[in-house]
């Protein structure tokens, strides 16, 4: 098997992860599933934080460098404002007191703002993998463990949220397909156009995803957070979401 074909295979793993994730859900009995949501969004908040703080801001700084980082602003900002105007148009019933009938909706419009931004990350993991197995094959498959942890535990949160309204399973499993084939996607484009890309390319890119989770971490996660209703399940899902993090920064 070529280098090539084996990064690819990489990132499939990263989707089985992602997939297993999601499926775990159908294990958690139907009294906790509506207990469980300020620990979500405990998990959310430190899960985004800690991946901006370790995993993209060295990469941002790994590619463009201190001379060319004012680009880090500039395509954060990008980030931050297509996210805003996705949410803008989006079923947003986002408030500080909600009735039993919009909570789901919000539930699935958080969701779906984070399936995006998720999205648009594991294309930009598969791409990196692919090109580490073409490199080093060790740092792929170290990556590929790293990113199986964190998928895992994001397929389960995003499942969570957006299968609130189970009348529409058929769209919610394209939605998480989607999810679970990205890292693959990004590794299949990236066998087509080369293992070399451009460094200010790919720093660009990360900051534009930067943006996308500072807007859900300030718009979204953060007001949930202040407004929980059971500050101890907050606190252990922040707890829990860093310490996954932590365990997968570390291995």
């Amino acid at each position: 098997m070529s280098k090539g074909m084996c990064g690819i295979v990489l990132t499939g793993v990263i989707g089985l992860f992602s997939l297993i994730g999601i499926m775990c859900n159908g294990f958690l009995e139907n009294r906790y599933k509506k207990k469980i949501s300020d620990f979500i969004f405990g998990m959310i908040f430190s899960i985004l934080t800690m991946i901006i703080l370790l995993y993209l801001i060295p990469d941002v700084y790994n590619y463009l460098g201190f001379r060319k980082l004012h680009y880090l602003f500039i395509f954060f900002c990008l980030g931050y404002i297509i996210l805003k105007i996705i949410s803008n148009y989006s079923n947003n019933t986002s408030s500080e007191k909600l009735s039993k009938k919009e909570l789901p909706l919000n539930y699935m419009y958080l969701g779906n703002i984070l399936l995006i931004a998720f999205i648009f990350y594991n294309i930009m993991i598969g791409t990196e993998i692919y090109v580490s197995a073409n490199n080093i094959m060790k740092e792929a498959i170290d990556e590929t463990i790293k990113i199986s942890i964190i998928d895992f535990i994001i397929g389960f949160i995003l499942f969570y949220l957006i299968n609130q309204q189970k009348s529409f399973r058929s769209i919610t499993t394209l939605k998480l397909s989607s999810y679970i084939l990205a890292p693959l996607i990004g590794s299949i484009i990236m066998s087509f156009i080369g293992i070399y890309g451009n460094a200010l390319c790919l720093g660009s890119i990360i900051s534009i995803l930067i943006g996308m989770f500072a807007f859900i971490l300030v718009n979204e996660i953060i007001l949930k957070l202040t407004s929980c209703k059971n500050r101890r399940n907050t606190i252990i899902g922040i707890v829990f979401g860093s310490i996954i993090i932590a365990i997968s920064y570390l291995i």
